[in-house]
Formats: C-alpha cells, sequence, structure tokens
C-alpha cells in the first residue's frame, strides 16, 4: 500500500543551477545561487521545468510520458516595478534572452530507471519583449 514516502529523483532537463541533487526525504540541496540586485540567471525558470504539464502512464509500455520545459528566467533581488505596456511578473523575475528554451515529450522507463526517448517539439517559443 502506498505511504506517500519520497521514491526516488532523477534530473530530466539539461539547464538546472540552483539545486545539485535530491536528499533522502525529496528535498532538493541547493546550489547557494541567489537572486541578486543585478539579477542572476537560475535555471529552470520561474515556470519550472514541468509544473504545468499533466504526465501519463502507460502499464503496457512501463513508461511515464511529460513535458519537461528547458529554460531560463533572471531572478532579481526586489521586484520590478509594473510598468504599462511591458511584461509584468511581479516577483522580479524576467524570461533571459539569448539562452536555450526547448519544450520535449520524455518518456521514462520506471523499470531500467532510464529514460528511453525525448521528442522535442518542432515550434520554437516566442517571448515576450522586453
Amino acid at each position: 500500500m502506498p505511504d506517500g514516502k519520497f521514491l526516488s529523483a532523477v534530473p530530466f532537463v539539461q539547464q538546472l543551477n540552483w539545486a545539485k541533487s535530491i536528499d533522502a526525504q525529496g528535498r532538493p540541496v541547493l546550489t547557494g545561487i541567489k537572486p541578486t540586485a543585478g539579477g542572476t540567471l537560475i535555471n529552470p525558470g520561474f515556470s519550472g521545468a514541468t509544473n504545468w504539464y499533466t504526465p501519463a502512464y502507460n502499464p503496457d509500455t512501463h513508461l511515464f510520458y511529460f513535458l519537461a520545459l528547458e529554460d531560463c528566467g533572471t531572478s532579481f533581488l526586489k521586484p520590478e516595478s509594473f510598468a504599462e505596456g511591458r511584461p509584468y511578473y511581479a516577483t522580479g523575475v524576467r524570461r533571459s534572452r539569448g539562452t536555450k528554451r526547448e519544450k520535449s515529450l520524455v518518456a521514462y522507463n520506471f523499470d531500467t530507471g532510464a529514460f528511453e526517448w525525448r521528442y522535442p517539439q518542432a515550434a520554437k517559443a516566442s517571448l515576450p519583449a522586453a
């Protein structure tokens, strides 16, 4: 019977700099990267690497399918001020231009503990004007 205890975790994005591993309780071990007044590049960005996408599991293939987002954000020590006509996240975070941004459909095999395949989206994501 499931008891809600942490089982395992594996990194699934290449751009990851705020955590270096996962501890025995399933919590991230932080690297110490923090927002600064001038801005700090944090990967993945404020949207997370898979927070909003619904995963699926196929018991016939034993594969777990999910969307992974490679994205970076620049985090600032203080929230930004609102300016009409400009993107506003209210958190002191902005999308970072010039960094790799890509969604991929990923298949993970629980039996082998390995990724079976990764299928990048064909379309490029657009970023709002800075």
